[in-house]
Order: structure tokens, then sequence, then C-alpha cells
């Protein structure tokens, strides 16, 4: 039940910002998978408020620039909920838990995410500096290496508006790395990096290139519109 209510709230906090980006911003279109997502789990939000909030993201804002957005509670671990879709992801191809994949170590980050102690709002000046991290890191992590598509699971694949997935593999760094990329409802990308073992990075090399060649066969192209821009910082 505990993980059900974080399943909840997280898809919850997630549709809530998107519904408050299109609800405010004309010129802010999603797909009509996500345009359905958001109809039905908006009368559920009343069901994750005891996880999910809504206030403004910065204090002392102008009455122009008070929308509210989602904040969700610590009590979701969000990041181990991120962590343990990827381990899942991994069992589907290897069927087998891997003692070589470190997920105690694993780093996880999304730019639309500013962790920590949000019980007082951000000040104008921590908001801006906390989105020049998130993008330089950001960009960092797209020019990390060679992007390729997640494969498809056995069990039926989600409309890729609503989640999909990218991988980059590394295993010139002193132990075989990789980075996973999810996408949820084309709006929110997280990443998870983590070290795991030689043989795990060959079995997803495998299914990477075996997904490559569907989607070639299927003449599948994903946009990449999740990327950040060139230039980053403050102008």
């Amino acid at each position: 039940m505990a993980k059900a209510g974080s399943d909840n709230a997280i898809k919850a906090a997630l549709l809530r910002g998107i519904d408050v980006m299109i609800t405010t911003d004309a010129q802010s279109a999603v797909p009509g998978g996500v345009q359905r997502s958001i109809a039905s789990m908006r009368p559920k939000y009343r069901q994750a408020n005891g996880l999910v909030t809504m206030k403004p993201l910065v204090s002392d804002h102008p009455d122009d620039a008070g929308v509210e957005l989602p904040f969700i509670s610590n009590s979701t671990g969000v990041e181990s909920w991120v962590k343990m879709l990827t381990a899942a992801l991994l069992w589907s191809v290897t069927g087998k838990h891997d003692s070589g994949s470190d997920w105690n170590r694993a780093s996880v980050f999304s730019p639309s995410y500013i962790p920590g102690n949000r019980d007082t709002d951000l000040t104008p000046e921590h908001l801006a500096a906390a989105y020049d991290r998130n993008l330089y890191t950001w960009r960092n992590l797209e020019d990390s290496g060679q992007w390729q598509h997640g494969w498809q699971p056995d069990s039926g694949p989600f409309p890729p508006e609503i989640y999909r997935f990218d991988v980059c593999l590394d295993t010139a760094a002193r132990r075989p790395t990789a980075v996973i990329k999810h996408h949820f409802f084309c709006k929110h990308p997280y990443y998870v990096c983590f070290e795991t073992s030689q043989e795990v990075i060959s079995i997803m090399d495998r299914y990477l290139a075996a997904e490559a060649d569907r989607l070639h066969a299927e003449g599948v192209v994903f946009s990449r519109a999740l990327l950040p821009p060139l230039s980053y910082g403050k102008s």
C-alpha cells in the first residue's frame, strides 16, 4: 500500500507540473496521450494532497509570477523510486540480481526537480543558482557519450509519449558505468548514473543493438525535444 501511495503521488506531481504549464501558457503543447493522462489524474489530485502540495516556487514573488507548482513530500522517496525503476529495467534483460550494480552510490538527477528541505520557499537568488546548476549538469550528461534508445519490455510497452528511456554506456572508466535517462510524459527527464559489471554492460549492449535494428526496420524516429539549450547560465 505504501508503495502504491508513493507511485500515485509521484505520478500526480509529474502531471500536475505539466498541467500548470499548459494551463498558464497557451504555447505549451503536449501530446494527446499526456493530455488524457492529466485528465484521468485530475480527479485523483485530492487523494495525493498528503504527499503533494501546491505553492509558489519562490518567496516574495511579483503577483504575476505567483504560479503554484507541485512540492512532493520527502517520504515518497523520488530518488529511490527512480533507482528501483532502473534496477527493474536491468532485471528485465538479465533475469537476475547483479551484485556489480552499486545502487547505494548511484546518482539521480532531473533538471525539473530541486531536492532538499522545502519547508520554506526558495528566494529568487537561490532559484537562479539552482537553475544554473541544473542546466550545466543537464548539458554535461547529454554530452557524456552516445545515447541509444532503450529496449521495449516484453510485458507490453507504454506509449512513448507516456514513458520511454535512453541508455548511455561507458566502459572507458575505472569501472563500467551506465546512465539511464527516463522520459516521463515527454517533459520530465530523470537520469540515473551507476557503476555495474562488464557482464551487464554486454547484455545491455546486445539489447540496445536489437532495439536499434527494430526501430530502423520500422522507420521509427524519436524526437530529442528534451535536449537542453546549447548555451546556459545567466544572460
